[in-house]
């Protein structure tokens, strides 16, 4: 708005913008392939596309603007001086244009993209770590139940309305908790029983 009443921001600013959005693509293409060989060597690994897309669909902005906008407050509030306005809006109109570019640009094209490169279909070594992920996730949440379960605050929770929204079975849940206490006295187990059976 500051831009608009004092004229700070201009056609020039507007090709400056597409300028910098292009050039900061440039920036992350080579960043990426600069450490493709070693990417492509750790971890899954990765291939071109992968590295190809990574560079394209980083998205920009969030923090930037929160920064951007911050400098251009304090320095509207604190100076007159047209030369400091005149940059930090200027500023924060190219990092906000370029969020507003990627955000647009990129994030729209980011599906077709993925097909064409195909990207689109998960392999087998993913679709095992995801495996993987999601069965410690289940784990992890049956985890977190037996303990808030022990916590007195619950006592009057129905067992079986909650296992309902977990998307957990009973049997699933009293498996975990003998795996889990199968080195501890039998009273916590009976403890755990009367619970479920509320």
């Amino acid at each position: 708005n500051h831009g608009e009443r004092k004229g700070f921001w201009t056609a020039n600013e507007w090709g400056y913008l597409l300028l910098l959005w292009v050039l900061l693509h440039v920036i992350r293409y080579v960043m990426v392939y600069m450490f493709y060989p070693v990417t492509k060597r750790i971890g899954l690994s990765t291939n071109w596309q992968e590295a190809f897309f990574l560079s394209y669909g980083g998205l920009r902005g969030a923090v930037g603007i929160s920064l951007a906008i911050a400098i251009d407050n304090s320095v509207w509030s604190v100076t007159k001086d047209e030369t400091f306005r005149r940059f930090t809006t200027q500023l924060f109109g190219m990092v906000g244009g370029t969020a507003f570019l990627t955000l647009v640009i990129n994030g729209s094209t980011a599906g077709p993209l993925l097909r064409k490169l195909g990207l689109a279909k998960s392999t087998d070594t993913r679709k095992k770590v995801l495996q993987i992920f999601k069965k410690d996730y289940r784990v992890k949440k049956i985890d977190d139940l037996i303990s808030l379960l022990a916590d007195e605050l619950f006592a009057r929770v129905e067992f079986a309305h909650v296992l309902h929204h977990l998307d957990l079975t009973e049997a699933e849940v009293l498996n975990r908790y003998n795996e889990k206490v199968a080195d501890k006295s039998a009273r916590n187990e009976n403890d755990l029983d009367s619970v479920i059976s509320r």
